[in-house]
């Protein structure tokens, strides 16, 4: 970006740092707080049904593997397409653009995410399995694909919402079942060959087994493809900048 757009966009994220929340007790602590609560309820209702998780022995660290690169996607994805609405007011101004504004969410989003995931990551790891090798490169790259198709996701429903209301309403019901497509609570390995097939389809999928690959030194996940999400967040990103042009005049975007 052009220096202008470079401090419109730092002032955006201070604006949304204040908005997101700047007003609640704890503040930015409840980014943190939200999915350390939800793996936790996770690891202790599968532990209270089933004596072992897919892997090893740890509830929490299956759950956290599967659940934050899902958490990531969703929260980027679900911030980022609400950001011209949520600046719907600045975009009257002529130095502020709606991608301006799309930027500043997810370029906040992504590095709150990349600080939740390394700290809830690295406590359960170090509490659940210390002293075991790790694949560093498979993890940092499973984070971002997360991000990145979440950011993508998250440009092309902003246009999308806009564009198409009713696609607000049918998106929110395509991705209800996607906690249960993505693998965050099992392998898909262990679905039957048909069934898993068409699982794959889904780029999260692929996201979720590389995170588990990355943090179990003997889970290769031999069906995930890293380009397969890499490609469904580049179609997305380029529908959303191309479908940007049409937006314009909607309200939402001026």
């Amino acid at each position: 970006p052009q220096p202008a757009a470079r401090r419109v966009i730092a002032a955006l994220i201070l604006r949304e740092i204040a908005a997101r929340h700047g007003r609640l007790p704890g503040g930015y602590l409840w980014a943190l707080i939200e999915p350390a609560a939800v793996v936790a309820l996770l690891a202790l209702a599968f532990s209270l049904m089933l004596h072992t998780p897919a892997l090893d022995t740890s509830f929490l660290l299956f759950y956290a593997t599967g659940y934050l690169p899902f958490r990531t996607w969703q929260t980027v994805a679900r911030l980022t397409a609400g950001a011209p609405r949520m600046a719907r007011g600045l975009l009257a101004y002529p130095a502020v653009a709606p991608l301006d504004a799309i930027a500043a969410t997810a370029l906040l989003q992504v590095l709150t995410m990349a600080v939740v995931n390394a700290a809830l990551l690295g406590a359960v790891i170090a509490h659940e399995a210390p002293g075991q090798a790790l694949a560093p490169g498979l993890m940092l790259g499973a984070f971002g694909l997360a991000a990145g198709l979440g950011v993508a996701t998250g440009l092309f429903n902003a246009v999308a919402f806009a564009l198409v209301p009713v696609w607000r309403t049918l998106f929110d019901l395509l991705s209800r079942p996607l906690l249960l497509a993505s693998g965050v609570l099992f392998l898909p390995e262990d679905l039957p060959p048909r069934l898993a097939e068409w699982l794959w389809a889904n780029p999260l999928l692929h996201i979720t087994a590389l995170m588990r690959a990355g943090s179990y030194p003997y889970y290769t996940a031999s069906f995930a493809a890293p380009a397969y999400p890499a490609l469904a967040a580049l179609v997305l990103a380029l529908a959303g900048l191309l479908a940007l042009r049409r937006a314009r005049r909607l309200p939402d975007f001026g």
